[in-house]
C-alpha cells in the first residue's frame, strides 16, 4: 500500500515520514535533511534510515565547486548524480530483497518531468511492497495523476 505524507513547504513532511519509520522499526529508505546557512539553504543531505549513512544530495547552486556532477536542478539547487545514483541502486537492492515498507523523501515537481526519483518512484510502486512517500500538497494531485495512482493512505501534516 502506498502512504503518502502531504503538506505545505516546511510543514515537517520529513519529521512525520522519520516518526513513522520510527515508529514501525522496520523498513528502509531515505529521508532528506536541510543544512542551513545562515537564513539561506545551503544543500539537502540524504539520510538512509536503517543505517543513518548520509550523503550529499542537494547543494546550491552558489556553493558547488562541481556543477558538472548534477544530473539534475532545480531552480538553484543541483541534484549529485552519484548520490541519485546510489539511491535507486540501494532501493533496488531493497526491492530484490522484499525489505518493507520502502521510504521516500520527496517525489515532487523534477519526477513530474520524468527526472531524478522518477525511475526508482515507479520501480516502488510496481514492487507491491508497502511504500511511505512525501509529497508536498501542490503537487498531490499532479503526481497522482501522472502515475496514475488509485489506492493510497493519505497523513496531511498541515
Amino acid at each position: 500500500m502506498l502512504n503518502i505524507v502531504t503538506g505545505r513547504i516546511n510543514s515537517s513532511k520529513t519529521t512525520k515520514i522519520t516518526e513513522i519509520y520510527n515508529s514501525l522499526n522496520k523498513g528502509d529508505g531515505f529521508v532528506s535533511l536541510k543544512n542551513m546557512n545562515g537564513h539561506l539553504v545551503h544543500s539537502y543531505d540524504v539520510l538512509r534510515l536503517a543505517t543513518n549513512e548520509r550523503r550529499r544530495l542537494v547543494i546550491r547552486d552558489i556553493y558547488s565547486e562541481d556543477k558538472e556532477e548534477a544530473c539534475c536542478q532545480i531552480g538553484p539547487y543541483l541534484f549529485s548524480t552519484k548520490t541519485v545514483d546510489y539511491i535507486e541502486d540501494t532501493i533496488r537492492e531493497l526491492i530484490t530483497n522484499k525489505v518493507s515498507p520502502l521510504f521516500l523523501d520527496e517525489v515532487g515537481l523534477l519526477e513530474l518531468e520524468n527526472l531524478c526519483f522518477h525511475n526508482i518512484f515507479t520501480e516502488m510502486l510496481d514492487s507491491g511492497l508497502d511504500i511511505f512517500v512525501t509529497i508536498r500538497k501542490d503537487l498531490l494531485e499532479k503526481i497522482i495523476e501522472k502515475y496514475k495512482i488509485k489506492e493510497y493512505n493519505l497523513f496531511d501534516v498541515d
